[in-house]
């Protein structure tokens, strides 16, 4: 074993290494006393021989850990030797350790370089202090957070070149460290025996986008991998960086929800179109000149605006339960006659007023309180006045929900969603029929059609549909869920998929 760096003056090139047994606390608690200790016995003398054997010297051990340094006493560069030797610690010395043990250890590694001091703490600790013994320790506390073994610092990684290691090595930039002033630029050990070359370096890529803050570039990248459940080993990492790119981006989830719907809303205004048609017959047939219209769940105002330009005399009001729907409504169709925008649901809106047509395209299957919500509608529709409704039939979509269930489900997410339920309510003709007669309206007509499947159904499902199972997730873990899902249902047939819808056309009871 080499001597230890000299008592003064900075050693020439040093490399510091900190091992921790993971958990050590934890298991005290939940294990027999004597099995914990023959695990540290075991842990502690498997990695003291992995320094021994690749000329380094353990300069101390602290409780369930140890600190070793590498100097430059040998042919192989310190740096080098150390990145060896942690290799050497976890496919070598760690399972021969499981194979002996009731308990499988769990081991944090840091690696660090450059010049120490030696000096003697109160005649009772002779160690080495400077710069990169911070560095390793506090990488060796990073570990875990991001859930891996080995972690080292920019000047070790500028040591080892290429192929000197059978390991590659990727860049985790911008760390904060504690007790350290200046963001650090840090890197993971990937053995070959577990990383794809090529993952490597389109992770790599993504990481330098992300150092030069280029977070548009970087996180395509960093969602489509978290959402690939064959890569469950990177899943803290992954998330890390998504959720930084999302936070430096300020992204806006609701606005992107907005965003997202105005991509996707085709298929909505296509049903809306024979809403309004069969609207418009029977409001003709009854000779109905509308003074007020209330257009419930009005999304972005498109659909409003059409109902405007039909009836350019009434005074038109839509009303969404969403905040960024409605701002966009505001924003995009300020101009577009005597309308007016609200942000409230229908089960909790109370105007002073009365209207002759209330229109609600593809909304009131999101309203929970059904009996609410047309209790309300019946009080606002003056006798003889229209009601007319697009929702989805029992059974719609049920297809690309059973997709989204296989999606969370292999991701991992199943604790998301223990007491989850999806929220929409479908009816079948009897029961909507039902539903109104119970409440005080008469049905004129109600018909169950089987839309045309559009090529976009998967990504109008993703953005329409899935928003209940976004709202359990994190921004980083909604879109690989998206994603995922996406994957998923773009292997099933669209003609499997199940889009039967209703249309009704109803008006008070007694007024016919």
């Amino acid at each position: 074993m080499p001597d230890r760096p000299p008592a003064s003056g900075d050693a020439d090139e040093i490399a510091v290494l900190f091992a921790d047994l993971r958990n050590f606390t934890r298991l005290l608690e939940f294990y027999d006393a004597e099995d914990v200790h023959s695990l540290l016995d075991e842990t502690m003398t498997g990695l003291r021989d992995a320094v021994t054997e690749h000329d380094g010297t353990i300069d101390k051990l602290i409780g369930d850990g140890l600190m070793a340094l590498f100097t430059d006493e040998s042919d192989v560069a310190p740096a080098v030797r150390a990145v060896q030797c942690a290799q050497t610690m976890l496919y070598d010395k760690i399972p021969e350790i499981s194979e002996r043990c009731a308990i499988e250890p769990d081991v944090g590694i840091g690696l660090a370089s450059g010049s120490v001091h030696r000096i003697d703490l109160a005649g009772v600790d002779d160690t080495v202090v400077g710069r990169c013994v911070n560095v390793a320790a506090r990488l060796q506390d990073l570990c875990k957070k991001f859930d891996v073994p080995v972690l080292l610092d920019r000047e070790t990684r500028m040591r080892v070149d290429d192929g000197v290691v059978p390991c590659s090595f990727r860049l985790i930039p911008d760390q904060r460290l504690q007790g350290i002033y200046e963001r650090v630029d840090t890197y993971q050990m990937c053995d070959h025996r577990e990383f794809d070359a090529e993952y490597i370096a389109e992770f790599n890529e993504a990481a330098r986008h992300y150092k030069n803050e280029e977070f548009t570039e970087a996180l395509p990248f960093f969602i489509q991998a978290y959402s690939d459940p064959d890569v469950r080993r990177d899943r803290a990492l992954l998330h890390y960086f998504a959720s930084e790119c999302f936070s430096r981006l300020n992204t806006d989830a609701e606005m992107l929800d907005a965003k997202g719907y105005a991509a996707h809303k085709d298929t909505q205004q296509e049903q809306a179109q024979r809403l309004i048609t069969q609207l418009l017959g029977y409001a003709q047939r009854r000779d109905l000149n509308p003074q007020r219209i209330l257009d419930i769940g009005c999304g972005d105002g498109s659909v409003t605006e059409e109902l405007a330009e039909f009836y350019p005399d009434a005074e038109v009001i839509g009303i969404d339960s969403q905040r960024s729907m409605v701002e966009r409504a505001r924003e995009h169709h300020s101009e577009a006659g005597d309308i007016e925008y609200q942000t409230v649901g229908i089960q909790n809106y109370t105007p002073d007023l009365t209207f002759d047509i209330l229109f609600s395209n593809s909304a009131l299957h999101w309203v929970q309180d059904q009996a609410d919500a047309y209790d309300n509608m019946r009080e606002m529709l003056r006798t003889g006045g229209l009601l007319a409704i697009h929702q989805g039939h029992e059974g719609c979509y049920t297809e690309l929900r059973e997709d989204a269930r296989t999606a969370y489900r292999q991701l991992g997410f199943e604790e998301k969603f223990e007491d989850f339920s999806y929220p929409l309510v479908y009816h079948t003709v009897s029961r909507m029929e039902s539903l109104l007669e119970s409440h005080d309206f008469e049905v004129l007509e109600i018909e169950r059609i089987a839309s045309d499947v559009p090529e976009t159904i998967v990504d109008d499902f993703a953005e329409a549909g899935l928003a209940p199972y976004r709202h359990q997730l994190d921004d980083t873990e909604e879109r690989a869920f998206v994603q995922r899902f996406r994957d998923i249902a773009s292997e099933r047939s669209i003609e499997s998929i199940n889009t039967d819808r209703l249309y009704v056309i109803a008006t008070t009871a007694g007024s016919t």
